[in-house]
């Protein structure tokens, strides 16, 4: 777990969520992306950067983002290895609003989640879904509750699932899509 909504970065995540960002329905990827969902590109394809490029940028949103950092160290201290950051980026799901079974990426792809909606009522469902390979069946089911972390290998198949017609509120989630540049 990392912070939660009661401590000053669960707080900020949430106003970032709520206050600041700019929502877009959109696809995650190409403009025909069936897989669309309300997001908040807060950065876009480091991995098109050189290493000075990727630092310097990641500098300049931690400085205007500071929780950002607060949170991406939280969640760095929480898993061994070192990553470089290819997509950060807040998704949301409101009921009837769910993804489709995706993965992240190739080898070495690595995702963390990190649940930021304030309240959570397991009623709601909108859980993480992860599948076998073929797709053909649930291997584990991630509860989006806030300041849960989950952090998984791209290559995994996993969907967001939507929330139920109780909810009231958008189902959130910071996505540190990374790559792994050393292992543990």
């Amino acid at each position: 777990m990392i912070p939660d909504d009661r401590s000053v970065e669960g707080r900020a995540c949430h106003c970032c969520a709520h206050d600041e960002a700019s929502w877009a329905y959109k696809g995650y990827g190409a403009p025909t992306d069936p897989l669309t969902a309300w997001v908040v590109d807060i950065m876009n394809y480091f991995d098109t950067l050189d290493a000075d490029e990727r630092a310097q940028r990641w500098q300049a949103l931690a400085t205007s983002m500071p929780y950002l950092h607060r949170i991406l160290d939280l969640v760095s201290s929480a898993v061994p290895g070192t990553y470089a950051l290819s997509m950060v980026f807040l998704n949301g799901h409101t009921f009837g609003l769910g993804d489709g079974i995706h993965d992240d990426g190739g080898v070495d792809a690595y995702t963390f989640l990190v649940y930021v909606t304030p309240d959570w009522d397991p009623a709601w469902g909108g859980e993480t879904m992860f599948y076998t390979v073929a797709t053909d069946d649930v291997v584990a089911a991630v509860l989006p509750k806030p300041g849960r972390l989950a952090f998984f290998d791209g290559r995994i198949p996993h969907a967001g699932r939507a929330p139920a017609r109780l909810c009231t509120d958008l189902r959130i989630t910071l996505a540190f899509q990374t790559v792994r540049t050393s292992p543990a």
